[in-house]
Order: C-alpha cells, then sequence, then structure tokens
C-alpha cells in the first residue's frame, strides 16, 4: 500500500491532483496499491478570520485522519508521499517511518519553493508565520525529497542544505488536432494561474504593437494578477488582439488547444528555480510549440531547448518577444515542427510510463 496525501485532491480540475493522480494510478498499473487521499469537503470562502480558522480547522482535521490510516494500516504500509498541502503533512509520512523503524519510505513531494525561499511571499501574520515554519521544518525532517527540475533541487540546497532527487513533471498524451488557422495568422494561448512570478505584460505590449498588425492574438484563460494586468492593458486596445476570461473546464480547454498555434509559458527569472510550469507539458502533449518567457535555466526551459519544442526569451524583453513572433508567423512549417517535436519528447521522454521507474526507486519498491 502507497498512500499519497494532498489536501486538495478533491478538486478534479487542480494540476497538482492531476498529476497526483497519475502518479497513483502509473502505481496501480504496476500493480502497487496507490490511493489518493485529500480533504472530503474544502473550506468555503467566508472571507477574514473565520475563513482562516475554519481552514485551519480542517487541515488540522485531515492530518489527525492521514495520522490515524498511518496508525491503523502501517502493516501492510510501504510508502507516503506527501505533498504541500496542507503545512506538515510529511510529519504524517516520517512519524509513518519511525513505527516501521525505517521500513515504510516517507516522501515529501515538492512542487513549489516560492513561499519558503527568501524573497517569496512576505509572513504578515502568526499563523501564517507557523504554517511557514511547520512547512520548513517537515520538509527537512522527511527522509526523502523529490523535486520537479535540476534548478529546483540546486535551489533547495542552497538555501536550506537539503538534499533531494529529480523526478521531472509529466501529462498525459493529449489527442489535440493540428490547428487549420490562417498561415499569416498566429493564435497564442495562455491558460491557468499567473501569479506575479508570471508576468505577461511585455508579450501584451507586442501583441498589440506594430509588429502584430492584427496578425497576432492571445487568448488567456485564468485568473491571478498577471491576468488582470493583461485584462486591464485590454482595455486599452482599439482592437481585440488580447481577450481575457476566466477559468475553463478541461474539456474546452482541449477545444481551446485545438484553435491555438502557439502555447505561453511564462515564469519570472527571478522565480527561477521555485517551481516548473506544468502548462509546458501539456502544450508538448498537445503537440503545440511553446513561446517561454524566462530563464533558459530553468527546468521547463532546459527540456523546451532539448526537445526543439520553441523559443525561450526573456519575460521582459520585447525586442525578442517580438522576433520570435515573427519567426512563427514567417515559418508555419516551423511551428508544425516543433508541435510535433514536442509531442515525441512528451510521450518518450515526460509520460507516466517512462518516469514511473524513477518513482518506484524513489519509493524503495521493487517489482
Amino acid at each position: 500500500m502507497v498512500y499519497i496525501f494532498y489536501g486538495y485532491a478533491s478538486l478534479q480540475d487542480d494540476a497538482i491532483t492531476k498529476v497526483a493522480s497519475q502518479l497513483r494510478d502509473g502505481l496501480r498499473a504496476d500493480g502497487i496499491d496507490a490511493r489518493l487521499v485529500g480533504l472530503r469537503s474544502l473550506p468555503r470562502r467566508l472571507g477574514g478570520p473565520l475563513e482562516k480558522a475554519r481552514s485551519t480547522v480542517k487541515e488540522f482535521l485531515f492530518l489527525l485522519q492521514a495520522l490515524g490510516l498511518i496508525l491503523l494500516g502501517w502493516p501492510s504500509l510501504r510508502a507516503v508521499v506527501a505533498l504541500e498541502y496542507p503545512p506538515g503533512m510529511p510529519m504524517v509520512g516520517r512519524l509513518a517511518h519511525l513505527v516501521s523503524r525505517g521500513r515504510i519510505m516517507d516522501v515529501t513531494w515538492v512542487m513549489d519553493l516560492y513561499a519558503l525561499m527568501p524573497g517569496g511571499p512576505s509572513v504578515t501574520t502568526g499563523l501564517r508565520s507557523f504554517k511557514s515554519s511547520l512547512s520548513r521544518w517537515a520538509l527537512g525532517a522527511s527522509s526523502r525529497r523529490v523535486v520537479l527540475g535540476s534548478c529546483m533541487s540546486r535551489l533547495l540546497a542552497e538555501a536550506s542544505g537539503l538534499d533531494s532527487r529529480v523526478i521531472p513533471l509529466w501529462h498525459r498524451e493529449l489527442n489535440v488536432p493540428v490547428p487549420s488557422g490562417k498561415p499569416d495568422h498566429l493564435n497564442l494561448l495562455y491558460s491557468g494561474n499567473a501569479r506575479e512570478i508570471h508576468p505577461l505584460r511585455a508579450l501584451g505590449q507586442i501583441v498589440d504593437g506594430p509588429v502584430s498588425r492584427g496578425r497576432v492574438h492571445l487568448r488567456v484563460t485564468g485568473s491571478g494578477k498577471a491576468i488582470a494586468e493583461l485584462e486591464e492593458l485590454a482595455r486599452t486596445m482599439t482592437a481585440s488582439a488580447i481577450h481575457v476570461s476566466s477559468f475553463v473546464p478541461e474539456a474546452s480547454l482541449i477545444d481551446l488547444y485545438g484553435a491555438s498555434d502557439v502555447q505561453v509559458v511564462s515564469l519570472a527569472e527571478g522565480a527561477t528555480g521555485t517551481c516548473v510550469p506544468s502548462k509546458t507539458y501539456a502544450a508538448m502533449s498537445a503537440g503545440r510549440p511553446i513561446l517561454y518567457l524566462g530563464s533558459p535555466d530553468g527546468q521547463a526551459a532546459l527540456d523546451v531547448l532539448e526537445a526543439g519544442c520553441g523559443i525561450v526569451v526573456p519575460t521582459d524583453s520585447g525586442r525578442r518577444i517580438e522576433a520570435a513572433l515573427e519567426g512563427f508567423l514567417e515559418d508555419p512549417a516551423l511551428v508544425r515542427r516543433m508541435g510535433d517535436a514536442g509531442r515525441h519528447f512528451a510521450r518518450e521522454r515526460r509520460s507516466t510510463t517512462s518516469l514511473m521507474p524513477m518513482w518506484r526507486d524513489a519509493l524503495g519498491l521493487t517489482r
């Protein structure tokens, strides 16, 4: 038995839930009984101190639930994987490791280091400070840590002295047809959350600039500070070069992929190594080339360059963003070749099948 604990596991559209579910399914395909466990119901958005208090109670009860599962099932338990929510969850896996005298492997799966790194979100309340400290302590107490890229592994080692194993992200293959748009037009898509570490403004200004001349359109679905800024920019435009909307269901997202030519991924250079944008691998699986805005040293950018499935440019370099868009516009065959290269890379190197041996090794499991 392997338990995978993640508080938001009941949210089927959550990106981490999807990856955790695929890990569960991959282990099951190898004959390993694996279960993904999360909060049965999430706190309502009540706002203010009441919401924070209710969320904290829910988190504490979930930790107790996980602890109960460990204590009742530890004789048949082989490994525990703890994700980042709620804070302190890795301590449950560590307890299983201690109770079994090291037989049960406990692994913390790190998806995002931003909040734990110097210069991350400021901690302004006692509760947030406590949760941040708890997360740091629990991360250090884990027997093993799995991160998404070599850049994350280096950053974690530099910031805290902790070692980690690198197991890249994956994405299920998406059956998206080749775009049938006009050859002299370019449809860009950005979909997902866009915090302050996912800047899009420079791209928006270029899309609305003279190089576009109405030939480049940017569709944005999701939420976050960067998207709000882009929406504000769109209001000042005379033409509809940028269209912003909220999150869409996954079935509709497949349709958006089908209507797009190039997928946009963005990660601020200063946040390199804190996370690996999962939308990179969704774009590869959909057979769409990638315009990656960020440092070439990040894991996702390294994968884009290795696969030959996109172009990597700085987030704030209007000149290089403009050149990348012109390149896509002038060579539709290049767009198709990059899309095919990304799909091949995802299938061969970034699928659950290709990466499951690394997970079995990290969990101490043998076939």
